[in-house]
């Protein structure tokens, strides 16, 4: 398995200087002789080559995702964050199961450490759904390799490997093309000091849950988000709305208003545009999670979530809120109280 981010060896090739002067005669050739070989001693000294390649560089083990990962971009994410975490805290080498390098909503990145075959001997290690930490009993055994299983949706996996998991979820050069495409195509309403508000509503199966993950935000949370961030930013604020039902959305007499634009692209469209948003409002779904936390909260703007997440009980006894969410964002209720110390002298 070769790690995209980490253990690279150079590996010097043979550069005959010398041949660069053979064909030289007389006194020339040891003038040419001299420089030659001063050239190559120099490029040994600095260990460097003409060429270089990554090396596959086994360990004793192996961080491998299983081979089925439930689930829509979001939870993909999670999964894949989590292996990577999981694996650098117990010494090994993550990788993603192949078949998962075809998957449409994962060619959108550049950097997934995908494994080069399968594994026939796993020693399986199940990751609590929303706990950080994992501490299987044959973490020592140095001979197997490991298969990782559950979604381990919480930041405390792998805030340790913050950069590696950027690095691992870098757009294509096309995806980055097809938000300043979105960009320059809406000139008019998002102009060079625009402040970009990029809000996700998660509707569809969330609905259907019937509030497994918590109490469903109601349209009043994001009315209160959305005049926070006006009050707070002021007139240059553009609100960039993306929704797994965007025609309710567009449906909604609030968000019938001039500072609103709504993406309405495909799924991975819609996420890149989201990430170049300076500050985020999301509501239940680890897609939104995942917009604001590789855009917004990398660029230190506000990420604002359903204050109910924490505070209310819910009926899957598995979702821990507190890990879920990021310490540094801010929690927003229906009735547009913030927490104090994240967003002060906000009148709603």
């Amino acid at each position: 398995c070769i790690s995209r981010t980490k253990y690279r060896k150079v590996v010097p090739q043979k550069q005959n200087a010398m041949r660069l002067c053979t064909f030289h005669v007389g006194r020339n050739r040891l003038v040419f002789g001299i420089i030659g070989l001063a050239l190559l001693a120099s490029l040994t000294m600095m260990n460097l080559s003409v060429h270089h390649e990554p090396v596959t560089q086994r360990r004793n083990m192996r961080a491998i995702r299983q081979n089925f990962m439930f689930g829509r971009l979001g939870n993909k994410l999670f999964a894949i964050a989590s292996t990577i975490g999981i694996a650098r805290t117990h010494g090994l080498e993550p990788c993603i199961a192949p078949m998962y390098s075809k998957d449409k909503t994962l060619t959108i990145f550049k950097n997934i450490p995908f494994c080069a075959g399968d594994e026939e001997k796993l020693t399986v290690w199940n990751i609590p759904m929303f706990s950080g930490s994992i501490t299987p009993e044959d973490a020592s055994d140095s001979t197997t390799d490991v298969e990782v299983k559950g979604y381990g949706c919480s930041y405390t996996f792998f805030e340790d490997v913050e950069e590696e998991i950027l690095s691992a979820f870098e757009f294509t050069d096309d995806l980055k093309k097809v938000s300043k495409e979105f960009m320059d195509n809406h000139k008019d309403s998002i102009k060079e000091d625009s402040i970009k508000v990029g809000i996700h509503f998660r509707r569809t199966d969330m609905i259907s849950f019937g509030g497994l993950y918590g109490p469903f935000p109601g349209t009043d949370f994001y009315k209160h988000s959305m005049k926070i961030m006006r009050e707070k930013y002021g007139p240059s604020v553009i609100f960039l709305v993306a929704s797994d039902d965007v025609e309710w959305c567009k449906a909604q007499d609030f968000l019938q208003v001039e500072d609103v634009l709504f993406i309405d692209q495909s799924t991975v469209e819609d996420f890149a545009i989201l990430k170049e948003c300076d500050h985020m409002i999301i509501g239940h779904g680890t897609y939104g999670w995942w917009a604001a936390y590789l855009g917004a909260s990398q660029k230190g703007g506000d990420v604002m979530y359903f204050q109910e997440d924490i505070e209310k009980p819910v009926k899957n006894k598995y979702f821990e809120a507190d890990k879920f969410y990021l310490p540094k964002w801010t929690a927003v209720s229906n009735a547009g109280e913030t927490e104090a110390d994240t967003v002060q002298e906000v009148k709603v």
